[in-house]
């Protein structure tokens, strides 16, 4: 559910703040995805920047959030300095996407996934209803719909750099652009949309 489909503002702010992110680098920059949640992500939504779908469990019989991911249809740029610096293999993916190349830049029609995480409250640990392959399956699926409606070609997200985070986007079916790091100081990872 998106999240201010069923909820007003405040009734939706309060299941927010329900919220927990663990770190799996020990950096603070992993709560970026709780920070993100509790405090951008119902005026993202409101000014269309993003939209933020929630997920819930039962547990107890009650209702709880077990996790989130919030997609933006933007396309992917890639300044010419960065790509060439790419290695063939990695060019050849990302032309799969069609890129064109504007103003000294590959751009590439797509859809972020600019957050995604699993509830890890307390609550949320001893329920185990959800995994984060479910929760980025929910969200790929998501993109494959809008994507048929309005197109684009990729789907991409960026990381921290970190073993555990390579191998659950590579399993997924994600590129890793390994020569290529984000303004943010983050790894980025490309799949095709099929």
């Amino acid at each position: 559910m998106q999240i201010l489909d069923e909820h007003g503002e405040e009734v939706a702010q309060t299941i927010l703040n329900t919220f927990e992110s663990i770190t799996v680098s020990g950096k603070d920059t992993a709560h970026d995805v709780e920070f993100f949640l509790k405090s951008k992500a119902i005026e993202f939504s409101k000014a269309g920047i993003s939209a933020t779908h929630l997920i819930f469990g039962s547990y107890r019989g009650e209702s709880i959030l077990v996790g989130y991911f919030a997609i933006a249809n933007r396309p992917l740029v890639i300044p010419s300095r960065h790509y060439k610096k790419l290695s063939s293999a990695i060019r050849g993916k990302i032309r799969f996407g069609g890129g064109v190349v504007e103003d000294n830049s590959t751009i590439i029609t797509g859809y972020l996934i600019g957050q995604i995480a699993k509830n890890y409250s307390d609550e949320c640990k001893k329920a185990k209803l959800i995994s984060g392959v479910d929760i980025l399956q929910s969200a790929y699926d998501h993109i494959m719909k809008a994507s048929n409606i309005t197109g684009g070609s990729i789907v991409y997200l960026e990381y921290e750099d970190v073993d555990f985070l390579h191998k659950f986007y590579s399993d997924f079916g994600f590129t890793n652009l390994k020569e290529y790091t984000t303004k943010n100081g983050l790894q980025l990872a490309l799949k095709k949309l099929k």
